[in-house]
C-alpha cells in the first residue's frame, strides 16, 4: 500500500510540473531602478522576419521609453522578455498612469499585425519581500536566512514567485577607513 501512495505522489509531481511552468497569458511588468522588465506573450500568425516594439506612453501619447527588436518569428505562441530604461526617473505612483504599447510588424508591412495597449496599472507586478533572519551574525559561523517573495497585482491578487534571483550583499557597517589600505 505504501508503494502505491509513493507511485501516485510521483505521478502527481510529474504531471504538475508542465502545468506550473506554463507561459503567461498576459503582459507582466516589474519596475526597478528606472527600468521596466517586461514579459510579453504574443501569437504570431505566420513565420517571417518581423520587428517587435515596446513603448511606454504617457496619457498625452508622449514616448517615455522604447525598445525595438528585429528577429525571425515562428508561427505560434511565445513570450518576448525585454527591458526599457525610462528617459526620466519616475515614482511608482506616477508610473501607474502610463501605458505600454506592444506591436509586431512583419517586414515590408506598413501596418502592425499585432498591436496591444495596456495600462501599466493593470500589468505592473509589485513584488513584496519578506526576510526571516537574525539581526546580527558571528563572524565565521554558519548562518541562514529565508527570503520569501510574493507578487501582487492591482486587483488584490497575491501569489508566490516561483523563480527568480535574489542577491544578498553584506555591507561593512564600520565607518572607519580600512587601515591596511593606508599602510
Amino acid at each position: 500500500m505504501h508503494r502505491f501512495y509513493l507511485l501516485v505522489c510521483l505521478l502527481v509531481l510529474l504531471f504538475a510540473e508542465p502545468v506550473s511552468s506554463a507561459e503567461p497569458k498576459t503582459i507582466s511588468v516589474v519596475y526597478a531602478h528606472n527600468t521596466l522588465s517586461l514579459s510579453v506573450p504574443y501569437e504570431a500568425v505566420h513565420s517571417g522576419q518581423a520587428e517587435l516594439a515596446l513603448e511606454v506612453l504617457s496619457p498625452e501619447n508622449r514616448v517615455l521609453g522604447q525598445v525595438a527588436y528585429s528577429t525571425h518569428v515562428t508561427e505560434g505562441t511565445t513570450v518576448w522578455n525585454a527591458k526599457i530604461v525610462l528617459r526620466e526617473p519616475m515614482a511608482v505612483d506616477e508610473l501607474v498612469w502610463q501605458r505600454i504599447r506592444f506591436t509586431l510588424r512583419y517586414k515590408d508591412q506598413t501596418t502592425a499585425d499585432i498591436e496591444r495597449i495596456r495600462s501599466l496599472s493593470e500589468v505592473l507586478v509589485r513584488p513584496r519581500i519578506h526576510i526571516l533572519a537574525q539581526r546580527s551574525y558571528i563572524a565565521g559561523a554558519q548562518a541562514a536566512m529565508r527570503v520569501i517573495v510574493t507578487q501582487s497585482r492591482g486587483r488584490g491578487e497575491q501569489s508566490a514567485v516561483k523563480q527568480g534571483q535574489v542577491r544578498i550583499e553584506l555591507l561593512n557597517s564600520d565607518p572607519e577607513p580600512d587601515h591596511a589600505a593606508a599602510l
